[in-house]
């Protein structure tokens, strides 16, 4: 078995197996593919990276929205097509700044999972 990075060669065959999963198709990010000798994708991975906005914290409404304005033009700029930010559940006033600058609250099936690749005790 080989693991490499995907290109379109193998495309085809990673749409088959994430519609056989039932998942949503990587389009975007690093995607890898595990190849056996005969060229068949068995297994793929991907990263995709997120633009999230933590923190936006500020002491009046107009300072929270130009600097929520230029973070969202600062992710445009580098070929963000979205930003998501995590909101405490107890935090009804965080929903509602974000719902005013244009964010939607999605529900997206999903439990969040985190893994730290540093050490924070060094």
């Amino acid at each position: 078995m080989r693991y490499i990075q995907a290109t379109n060669f193998y495309r085809a065959q990673v749409v088959a197996l994430c519609e056989k999963n039932k998942i949503k198709v990587p389009d975007m990010g690093m995607i890898l593919v595990a190849v056996d000798d005969d060229g068949i994708v068995h297994g793929v991975a991907a990263l995709k990276l997120a633009y999230q906005f933590e923190p936006l914290i500020a002491d009046e409404p107009v300072i929270a929205m130009r600097l929520a304005s230029m973070i969202e033009g600062s992710a445009i700029t580098t070929g963000a097509e979205s930003i998501l930010t995590l909101v405490d559940g107890n935090k009804e006033d965080n929903i509602d700044v974000f719902t005013k600058f244009g964010f939607k609250v999605t529900d997206v099936g999903f439990t969040v999972l985190e893994k730290s690749l540093v050490n924070k005790d060094k």
